[in-house]
């Protein structure tokens, strides 16, 4: 495809936004309100109007106290504001009043359920960055620009084009747009599956609030509507699971300059993103594991590695499902047999013992071969064939110590450790479970090249070198130390 016939159209949207977001009157024309003037103001990631209502009899605004849909003509748009409430108290003004939050609003005339081609606009607080962990795509807008920071997913057959620019004022944003007619729940879907996949793989969820374009024509040039809906609070990480530029993370600058002249290093494939986002798409539990790591990203270390280990457990239930009673110590026949004869021998024995306190033995011989936490967090590895080595079955171990609040001696150093040994412990795990989790998604999508090893790169810091690389490979295959060691 030329990419100079297909210009992305997007200085009006952008102008839209700007016009919207900035703060202005015009004129309610829903009774009981009907040819008020109201000021439309941005509150953070939602909007308010407040109005005075002289004249008007107290119950015009009382009636609007249960939440219902209010039409608001401003700056050349009328906008139907979806499920609004007035706020009788307003700080400083007794006769001014305010709605709640105004969370969701469009342009009259927009139905949901119609087909239309899509862009969301997602404005950035910062740049997003996807230069070193994404194959991009170029693209050209009508700002005059032409850009590599573009890259794509397929989601059920839908080819979503995702591009990343900056306006004339310096802003950032971040576009998903098809070229696909759709309802708006199905386009929705999909681009937040898109969104996820770029926060996962970048460190940084776009979020606060986006911007639904709807067209008519394919060439989204000119919209025909469009729709705000604010959005989960953006995130910026400072972890990312692939990069291949070695000099941003090896700290030593001889072994960074080795691993780049060895060219090994790929960006995550459109066909490995697509499968990602095709995953997140498909499965609510999958996205909440990937929603629940970048949470974890940014918590305080008191939280992080247990975050890290809540998201292991979910993805083993998630990836391996089946194998669970093959992971049990014994086979159902035998643990059949196993759980009678302890019965009767509980039923022989402790007859003088409380009822209450038999059914405890009772209740605990039911569960004697269930299959151990180790086992069950292991098996989506062993399924994909990812090798673990000693310290990671020793951070598995560590699971529950992180799940009851209890912080686990790695380095074997006392529980009258200091405080700061144990924050580097609880970094170090969180480094190390972050690694594991990201050598295991990229497996699970088919990404066949390396992950990071961010408990080797911090080991300055943590204190425990490790004989381990910069770099793992995320599927089995050649030895990584024939090519990639990083030090003994």
């Amino acid at each position: 495809m030329d990419v100079r016939k297909d210009i992305k159209y997007f200085k009006e949207p952008v102008a839209t936004i700007r016009a919207v977001i900035t703060m202005g009157w015009g004129t309610i024309s829903s009774e009981p309100l009907a040819g008020v003037k109201a000021r439309l103001r941005r509150n953070g990631k939602q909007f308010l109007i407040n109005w005075t209502n002289p004249g008007r009899p107290a119950e015009a605004s009382a009636s609007l106290e249960q939440y219902r849909d209010l039409d608001f003509s401003f700056k050349g748009h009328t906008l139907r504001l979806e499920q609004v409430r007035v706020d009788t108290f307003f700080l400083g003004h007794a006769r001014v009043k305010s709605t709640t939050e105004v969370d969701f609003f469009h342009t009259a005339g927009f139905r949901k359920t119609a087909a239309y081609y899509y862009r969301l606009i997602v404005p950035l607080e910062k740049k997003m960055d996807i230069h070193f962990q994404l194959a991009r795509r170029i693209f050209v807008n009508d700002f005059g620009i032409s850009s590599s920071e573009g890259t794509q997913a397929t989601i059920s057959g839908d080819i979503l084009q995702v591009c990343l620019f900056q306006d004339d004022k310096k802003k950032h944003y971040l576009v998903i747009e098809s070229k696909l007619k759709q309802p708006f729940e199905d386009f929705s879907n999909k681009v937040h599956a898109v969104i996820n996949g770029l926060g996962f793989l970048t460190g940084h969820l776009a979020g606060n609030a986006g911007w639904y374009f709807a067209y008519v024509k394919n060439d989204l040039q000119t919209a025909a509507h469009f729709y705000h809906c604010p959005m989960r609070d953006s995130i910026h990480g400072f972890y990312t699971p692939v990069n291949t530029n070695p000099s941003a993370w090896v700290h030593n600058r001889a072994e960074a300059k080795r691993l780049h002249d060895l060219k090994f290093l790929k960006p995550v494939s459109n066909e490995v993103f697509s499968n990602l986002c095709q995953q997140l798409h498909d499965s609510v539990t999958f996205s909440a594991a990937i929603l629940l790591m970048l949470e974890a990203s940014v918590a305080s270390l008191v939280f992080m590695p247990g975050g890290y280990a809540i998201v292991l457990e979910s993805l083993a239930d998630y990836m391996s499902p089946e194998e669970k009673e093959d992971l049990a110590p014994m086979k159902p026949a035998l643990s059949r047999k196993v759980r009678q004869r302890l019965t009767a021998v509980i039923n022989e024995e402790c007859a003088g013992i409380s009822e209450a306190n038999r059914k405890i033995l009772l209740g605990k011989i039911v569960h004697i071969n269930q299959v151990t936490n180790k086992s069950r967090l292991r098996a989506p590895f062993e399924r994909m064939k990812i090798p673990l080595n000693e310290k990671d079955d020793e951070l598995i171990s560590t699971r529950n110590d992180f799940l009851h609040g209890r912080i686990p001696d790695l380095t074997e150093s006392g529980e009258d450790r200091p405080d700061t040994r144990k924050n580097k412990d609880l970094y170090y795990a969180s480094v190390r479970f972050y690694t594991l989790l990201s050598r295991l998604i990229l497996a699970w999508v088919g990404y066949d090249n390396y992950v990071l090893n961010h408990a080797k790169i911090q080991e300055l810091f943590t204190r425990i070198v490790l004989k381990e690389d910069y770099y793992l490979k995320a599927l089995p295959g050649e030895a990584v130390t024939a090519t990639v060691h990083g030090s003994a």
